[in-house]
């Protein structure tokens, strides 16, 4: 989809969102570099598609740097599945280099320059042992902190679910550890009934660790 046919969109018909300006709808498309759960609540970017290929110009996902700057009316909005394709057509496809002699020579694919008159053919000598390959280096253990906001944390613990704990899940014989640690200070004290819910709720919910402070 075409940006200038969405701002279109908005100027034409009654039944969408009214906009104070186009700058509001450039600001909110930028801010796909922002959105968490961007497969599903945004979409990744390109200046243009080629039908012959069938691919997409100058192609953004999330994640890329640098983050979007300038909106047009041609900037295209692309279906998150379909860049995500194309990126990994891209990844998994190698590029090939011709091989180019370090003198500059084109002696032709596979000729091999005969001795002159009087040469002496050298004895072969023992082919060098080929060194071991390095040791291929191997992520194993993951970590991670993060201050859950007061007023959404189910949202907040929902999204690390999907977005990390579901790929450290995937893993082949992973072996995961979720923690949860809790800190609550009251200006005025908590009530005997909250203390009170709250030591039972945890003790319910077996909680490894918990107490109140007096002071």
């Amino acid at each position: 989809m075409r940006f200038g046919d969405l701002w279109s969109w908005y100027t034409q018909y009654p039944y969408l969102k009214r906009l104070p300006n186009r700058q509001v709808l450039e600001q909110a498309v930028l801010g796909a570099a922002d959105v968490l759960l961007w497969q599903q609540d945004a979409f990744a970017l390109a200046d243009g598609y080629d039908e012959a290929t069938d691919e997409y110009q100058n192609l953004w996902i999330h994640g890329d740097k640098p983050d979007p700057s300038l909106v047009t009316d041609d900037t295209l909005l692309v279906q998150p599945a379909r860049a995500v394709a194309q990126r990994a057509r891209v990844v998994a496809t190698p590029s090939i280099e011709p091989i180019t002699p370090a003198d500059g020579s084109n002696s032709g694919e596979g000729s091999i320059p005969s001795p002159g008159p009087g040469a002496v053919t050298p004895t072969p000598g023992p082919s060098p042992q080929p060194s071991p390959p390095p040791a291929k280096k191997v992520t194993r253990r993951f970590w991670g902190v993060k201050t859950l906001s007061p007023n959404r944390p189910a949202a907040d613990f929902a999204n690390i679910q999907q977005e990390v704990l579901a790929h450290l899940e995937a893993a082949d014989g992973v072996q995961l550890e979720v923690r949860i640690e809790i800190t609550a200070s009251a200006p005025d004290g908590f009530t005997e009934q909250q203390v009170r819910t709250v030591r039972e709720n945890a003790t319910q919910l077996k909680f490894e660790d918990t107490g109140f402070e007096e002071n």
